[in-house]
């Protein structure tokens, strides 16, 4: 059997998504290269997920140690559950060419990328 690299995974991920195919019962896909590069650059973003007031901060988008917003990385590429609702807003906010997409669509599309693994100390 032929070993893929992570490479070119990735590099296939553009072409993925590109096409029109089922993702669920009532999900259908058309997304161009340029979103699919914002959407994978949002999920290795160490920026924090939320920019507003620290008073406005939804806590599940608050690490529970400093109290102050997580990253993107750490919402978006969590193996263990799926980004909250409240994560998608400051992923509009920051990637405009994503403004347009339903929160449905976004996780849609983020499942192929998150499946990708990337180590957290390679972005620092």
């Amino acid at each position: 059997m032929q070993r893929i690299e992570p490479k070119c995974i990735f590099q296939s991920l553009p072409h993925l998504l590109s096409l029109n195919y089922p993702l669920g019962p009532r999900t259908q896909l058309a997304w161009s290269g340029e979103q699919v590069a914002a959407l994978t650059e949002a999920s290795k973003s160490l920026d924090p997920c939320w920019t507003g007031k620290l008073e406005d901060l939804p806590d599940i988008l608050k690490s529970k140690f400093t109290q102050k917003p997580l990253d993107f990385f750490g919402v978006l590429r969590n193996p263990q559950e799926d980004p909250p609702p409240e994560v998608w807003i400051g992923v509009r906010e920051q990637w405009k060419v994503l403004a347009d997409a339903s929160d449905d669509d976004l996780l849609a599309a983020l499942q192929p990328i998150k499946d990708v693994k990337v180590d957290k100390r390679s972005l620092l």
